[in-house]
């Protein structure tokens, strides 16, 4: 029987990039399903590089990795691919948007992947782009500004905050956000945890929040630093 009790459970993980040195060894570690973890590490800890395994986007070799009820191990690439369009929200520290996209195709990425994704954004919004423009309003990018420009043409904050909306749309059911506010001024860092978090409780999702900055970790229901999961010590990548 798949385990459902956690949306995230690893065990006897190791990984490295093959010519390096093992960057992760995580005994285990797991985030219950509806849980909003804060996972706090420095630069170079191998944040970027769990997160890259968990969702699906690097490929373990040992241990076991099993998320949402699936073993990422013994599904291939596309399934796994189709299960972080499906079901993960993944805001990523470079932030992966389309830069000849306008800020609103951008953040309608993820339903145009996904129908189901599409399906839960309607089913919020009314219509996907209603849905798009409310998540962008309340990051404070306006849509009558916004939803033409190209990403190319924004701030890196903007970037970030458009990244942000890209994996809230359509109520996944774990969002995965790997440093997601390193580039926003303090009103819209609080606009967007608060958004997150409202987001999270009402659609039950899971939330595993990456970042060295510990000033957020009392917005979150548990706080965890790497070094407590991760056996390899002084890693500097």
């Amino acid at each position: 029987m798949p385990d459902t009790s956690n949306a995230i459970s690893i065990k006897s993980l190791t990984y490295d990039y093959g010519s390096g040195p093992i960057i992760l060894d995580v005994p285990l570690f797991e985030v219950p399903s509806g849980a909003r973890l804060f996972l706090r590490g420095p630069s170079g800890s191998g944040k970027s590089t769990l997160l890259g395994l968990i969702a699906g986007v690097l490929e373990n070799k040992d241990g076991t990795i099993n998320i949402l009820g699936h073993d990422m191990s013994a599904i291939s690439a596309s399934d796994r691919d189709r299960l972080r369009a499906e079901r993960m929200g993944v805001i990523f520290q470079m932030f992966n948007l389309l830069p000849y996209l306008s800020v609103g195709e951008n953040v309608l990425l993820s339903c145009r992947f996904s129908a189901v994704r599409a399906e839960r954004a309607t089913a919020n919004g009314g219509t996907l782009e209603e849905e798009a423009r409310r998540i962008l309003t309340r990051l404070g990018l306006s849509p009558e500004t916004y939803w033409n420009a190209h990403a190319s043409d924004l701030s890196v904050g903007q970037q970030q905050r458009v990244a942000a909306a890209r994996a809230l749309i359509g109520a996944p059911e774990l969002i995965l956000a790997d440093e997601p506010t390193s580039a926003l001024d303090t009103d819209n860092r609080e606009a967007f945890i608060d958004l997150l978090l409202e987001e999270t409780q009402k659609s039950g999702a899971s939330l595993l929040f990456v970042s060295h900055d510990a000033s957020l970790a009392t917005r979150f229901d548990g706080v965890l630093d790497l070094s407590q999961i991760n056996q390899v010590r002084g890693l500097v990548q």
